[in-house]
């Protein structure tokens, strides 16, 4: 928490990383995308998995850019929920015109 609270005057960097005596936490937001923490226990540093991770922040940082943005995910979100909001009317209308054959 307390990094997060710097990260205004750091002009809001996208990936911070903050350890302390059990973990380390990365916190990916690149503006317009959604946020992703990672949290590596510091007893896995010597994996190679994490050891990739923390090159990739090093070497690669904006490999972590996200491919959708926030606003892809909100549009995906409103369309499903429309989707879902039609799905009963159809359903009705379907029954109504079985009904009306009989």
């Amino acid at each position: 928490m307390q990094l997060l609270s710097y990260r205004l005057a750091m002009s809001h960097p996208p990936i911070l990383v903050v350890c302390d005596r059990f973990t380390v936490r990365i916190r990916i937001q690149f503006t317009g995308h959604p946020a992703e923490t990672f949290s590596l226990p510091l007893r896995a540093l010597d994996q190679p998995a994490s050891q990739a991770l923390l090159r990739r922040i090093l070497l690669g940082p904006e490999s972590f850019r996200p491919k959708k943005t926030s606003c892809d995910t909100t549009r995906l979100a409103v369309c499903s929920r429309a989707t879902l909001a039609k799905s009963p009317r159809k359903c009705g209308a379907a029954k109504a015109a079985n009904a009306e054959a009989w």
